[in-house]
């Protein structure tokens, strides 16, 4: 069974408020159709910025022992 993963992406509208969306995921999205994507989308002034990533949430937990 495969460890479920947090994508968290980042934009910053055109109006400079930052904008956050995260979602469990079984698998991380492709990047290099992640970045066409929201490259494209600052091409067409739609955001200023992005950033994107995935995140092993097991990674991320305290380890008690």
């Amino acid at each position: 069974m495969n460890p479920l993963l947090l994508f968290v992406v980042v934009v910053i509208l055109p109006s400079g408020q930052p904008q956050v969306d995260a979602g469990v995921v079984a698998q991380c999205p492709d990047t290099a159709k992640t970045i066409q994507l929201y490259e494209q989308a600052v091409l067409r002034g739609d955001i200023l910025d992005w950033r994107a990533r995935c995140y092993n949430p097991g990674l991320l937990r305290p380890n008690n022992t």
